[in-house]
């Protein structure tokens, strides 16, 4: 009998029977490959998670700055002529461009929508920013405030938009913005609030942090009607 091959065991339905170990083998095989979609899967989880507040807290900023105003409330307007009735020649053009006014109750409001039960917050030294435009349509085009200045620590206003931390500047254009609404609409003024939010993995495995940057920055916008903006 030649015995240089193992004979085939069966069991007792006559069927062959899998060799010892095969099972753990094919577990070992396949562990690292689990672990990995695993852990991906869980990093994504918390990075999604954080996204997705991000948004619900620039469309609740939006809704606060869309029922207040933009336009005439004095140091917290950026019109662009002063507006003789306010009496203040801190109305127009402001000699203070701080976030007085319009602004800080927009900040106040994300203060506020960040306070609640959301896992993140808004902070200058992870990068984040706060960015607000005001945007008024006349005549089909739309005009972007605040205009641009310097306060003697960066840029603000214009295509950048009105920075907080100034770590970041608007990602939407005035010419984006405008592909968006209605140009023909009598009168018409809107709000723009963007957030950018840092995401510092949880995880932060090497085979992660490998393909994806770590921290990951987000971003998430929200547009409102303001009809106090309108011309």
């Amino acid at each position: 009998m030649d015995r240089s091959m193992p004979e085939q065991q069966e069991d007792k339905k006559g069927r062959p029977k899998k060799r010892l170990g095969q099972s753990l083998v094919e577990f070992t095989i396949m562990l690292p490959v689990v672990m990995l979609l695993l852990s991906g899967l869980i990093e994504f989880g918390f990075l999604l998670n954080n996204y997705l507040d991000l948004i619900d807290a620039a469309r609740d900023i939006a809704r606060v700055a869309a029922d207040d105003d933009p336009v005439h409330d004095c140091k917290g307007a950026f019109h662009p002529s002063p507006v003789p009735d306010m009496g203040d020649p801190g109305c127009g053009i402001p000699i203070n461009p701080e976030p007085f006014g319009f602004y800080q109750r927009s900040l106040n409001a994300m203060s506020g929508v960040l306070g609640g039960n959301r896992e993140i917050t808004i902070a200058k030294d992870n990068g984040d920013d706060l960015v607000i435009s005001i945007f008024t349509v006349s005549g089909g085009t739309a005009v972007r405030y605040p205009p641009l200045y310097n306060d003697g620590t960066c840029d603000r206003g214009g295509e950048l938009g009105w920075r907080l931390y100034c770590n970041q500047q608007s990602d939407l254009s005035t010419t984006w913005v405008e592909s968006k609404i209605d140009l023909n609409a009598p009168g018409s003024g809107f709000v723009l609030v963007e957030l950018y939010y840092n995401y510092h993995m949880v995880l932060g495995l090497p085979w992660i942090t490998a393909f994806v940057p770590d921290p990951v920055l987000l971003h998430a916008y929200a547009i409102m009607p303001n009809v106090r903006a309108a011309p």
